[in-house]
């Protein structure tokens, strides 16, 4: 909220957008293409018991620059049983008009043999890939390491250079 509310208006961007700390792009990819002729871009979360109540994960949305005229809300909203960025139901996406909201495709990648979402997949969301816990909040059992890097070796094509990563 604060980079929202102090930062961003000082430069008055065309389009804004948030990206968590563990989604990486592993294709070509243009957000201002995705955001052709809408206002709001973004992973949709749909798990509140709202009536139609959705809001956008804040860790890949994207914002027509025009909206940080409202004063955006990006903490949970308890009232409406949201997590992060479900403060913005209320303010702006209970009452935008769906013609100007392109929701991203999200798809699960499985690398695990169980059925845990944050130990056997990864998310992909159009064409990032979501890593899902990777600050381990909920500790997990299997080391996903050699897995994300197969992955983020395999999208930088064959001239990636073979670097070994070592744990701190």
């Amino acid at each position: 909220n604060w980079i929202v509310r102090n930062f961003l208006p000082r430069f008055g961007p065309r389009l804004f957008g948030f990206i968590d700390h563990d989604i990486f792009p592993t294709e070509p990819f243009s957000i201002r293409a995705r955001m052709e002729g809408k206002s709001l871009y973004g992973s949709a979360r749909r798990d509140t018991p709202t009536p139609g109540g959705w809001f956008l994960w804040p860790g890949f949305c994207f914002f027509d620059g025009s909206l940080l005229r409202r004063r955006l809300d990006f903490a949970p909203s308890y009232k409406f049983h949201m997590d992060s960025g479900g403060g913005n139901w209320p303010v702006l996406y209970r009452s935008i008009d769906p013609a100007l909201v392109r929701f991203a495709e999200n798809k699960s990648l499985r690398f695990g043999a169980g059925h845990d979402q944050s130990e056997d997949f990864f998310m992909v969301v159009d064409g990032w890939l979501h890593v899902t816990n990777a600050s381990n909040w909920r500790r997990q059992q299997v080391d996903r390491g050699e897995h994300i890097l197969a992955l983020l070796r395999q999208a930088g094509g064959p001239d990636q250079p073979d670097v070994k990563f070592e744990p701190i």
